[in-house]
C-alpha cells in the first residue's frame, strides 16, 4: 500500500472590538487532497483507489475521497457568550468496483455539505451549550453496489439532522 496527499490547516483571528473587548471571530480550516491511494493486487496488479468509495466486504470503510475539508468558525460575543459553525465538505467519488471490474458501469456518491450550529452561554460556573448537527438534513448519499444502507456509514453523516444540549457546572 503506497499513499501521498497534502493536509493544510489555516486559522485566523479577526478581533471584533465594535462588538466587545474580547469580542473576536476565531477561523479554522482544515483541507486534505488524496493525491493517490495505491494497492498492490493479486499478481503485482496496482490498483488506485484514490477518490473512490468502498462497498460491501473487506473494503467497507475504506472510501477515500480526493478531497475533504472542514471549517470552523466561532464568534466569541464577550467573555459569556459564543456562536460557532462547522461546514464539512466530502468531494464525490467513482464506485470502487468501478476501478476493479473496468468496461462495467457502477454509480459513484456525489459531493456532500453538511451545516452544523452551536451556541454556548456562560453564567458565573455554569456553561450551557445547545447546538444543532447537520442542520439542513442532508441524506448521506447513496450508490450501489454497497451494503444494506446503500451509502458507506463511516464516511457519511447517516443519522440526519440531530440537535443537543448540554451543562456543565465548574466548582
Amino acid at each position: 500500500m503506497k499513499t501521498s496527499g497534502i493536509d493544510v490547516q489555516l486559522g485566523y483571528r479577526l478581533p471584533t472590538p465594535f462588538v466587545s473587548e474580547t469580542s473576536a471571530i476565531n477561523f479554522n480550516l482544515l483541507l486534505n487532497y488524496l493525491i493517490d491511494f495505491k494497492n498492490v493486487g493479486l499478481g503485482g496488479l496496482k490498483t488506485d483507489y484514490a477518490g473512490s468509495a468502498s462497498y460491501f466486504g473487506a473494503g467497507l470503510g475504506t472510501s477515500f475521497p480526493r478531497w475533504k475539508g472542514t471549517m470552523n468558525m466561532a464568534w466569541q460575543l464577550d467573555d459569556n457568550l459564543k456562536f460557532d459553525t462547522r461546514v464539512r465538505y466530502i468531494h464525490k467519488m467513482v464506485n470502487r468496483a468501478a476501478k476493479q471490474f473496468p468496461g462495467e458501469t457502477f454509480t459513484g456518491p456525489g459531493s456532500v455539505w453538511y451545516f452544523d450550529f452551536g451556541l454556548e452561554a456562560n453564567v458565573d460556573a455554569l456553561t450551557f451549550r445547545l447546538g444543532l448537527n447537520n442542520a439542513f438534513d442532508r441524506q448521506p448519499e447513496t450508490y450501489a453496489p454497497n451494503v444494506q444502507s446503500g451509502t458507506d456509514p463511516s464516511l457519511y453523516d447517516v443519522l440526519g439532522r440531530r440537535a443537543y444540549v448540554s451543562a456543565r457546572l465548574r466548582f
